[in-house]
């Protein structure tokens, strides 16, 4: 009996020992596939932020630098000051005879553009609204081109009219125009900085003529288009001013109607350099 206790005592340990080390050994293996676990969700963790958000920072970043550049193109550079010198010529609408030419002229006009929509068309061009607050011109103008006739007519009297030339101080012949303007334009901007511009504006303006010692104004109704090109805050264009209004001068009172005003057309071409702000 003794004997059969030690056995059996025996092989309770050892089965104990067994025991002990199966759980030991799966201890472990928990442990490694844990540490393998974490270590992979680790890798996720330290990847995602490294590798997902980068493409949706990267479509940002190209459109704050497009609305940076349309902001650099569009939203700014839409006032202007332009500065021109011009030549042209002042001729009666319905006669021959009486006109003048400029000898040299200088105009001035300040205004702005209005975009009438936010996105360019087609990535590119926009239509807009211009406004020019004011807009002076000077001419000094040449001599009037008398017909010959009236100087016969004239001289055969004695003195009547041409005695009345004779008494005139020649001061020169002047024209002053002051006025605004409006009209839609269509502006391009194919590279950069660089914008091309067309434009078509309607001129309710106050003419004065001074010829020799006689003044006189008048409104004119005039239209002036052109085009322009412009990079950065400098640009140059050229536009072609055209038009009519009705004046009672002296000068022209043989070919006036019977208020004594007659109706002079103006037509003159424009050379400018604009500055933009």
């Amino acid at each position: 009996m003794p004997t059969i206790n030690i056995m059996t005592a025996v092989a309770r340990g050892m089965v104990l020992c067994a025991a002990a080390f199966a759980f030991t050994l799966s201890a472990e293996g928990q442990d490694v596939v844990t540490d393998r676990a974490g270590s992979g969700t680790e890798d996720v963790r330290e990847t995602l932020p490294t590798t997902l958000p980068t493409q949706p920072e990267a479509v940002a970043d190209e459109g704050t630098d497009k609305d940076d550049d349309d902001d650099r193109v569009w939203k700014k550079r839409r006032k202007y000051f332009n500065f021109s010198y011009h030549i042209g010529s002042l001729k009666p609408a319905d006669h021959d005879s009486y006109g003048c030419d400029s000898e040299m002229g200088f105009g001035m006009d300040v205004g702005r553009t209005w975009y009438l929509h936010k996105r360019p068309l087609a990535g590119l061009m926009k239509v807009g609204l211009d406004a020019t607050f004011l807009s002076v011109s000077y001419d000094k103008l040449g001599e009037i081109a008398y017909p010959d006739d009236l100087f016969g007519i004239v001289m055969g009297g004695g003195d009547g009219m041409m005695g009345e030339l004779d008494e005139m101080v020649d001061i020169g012949n002047h024209r002053i125009d002051v006025g605004v303007q409006v009209g839609p334009s269509l502006t391009v901007n194919p590279v950069k900085a660089l914008m091309l511009r067309a434009y078509f504006h309607y001129c309710p303006t106050y003419s004065m003529l001074l010829v020799d010692d006689d003044f006189c104004g008048n409104y004119a109704s005039l239209f002036t288009y052109g085009l322009s090109v412009s990079y950065g805050f400098i640009g140059v264009g050229v536009e072609h001013r055209f038009g009519s209004g009705k004046y009672e001068c002296n000068a022209y009172l043989p070919i006036s109607d019977f208020n004594d005003k007659t109706k002079l057309k103006t037509s003159a071409v424009n050379f400018y350099i604009s500055f933009k702000l």
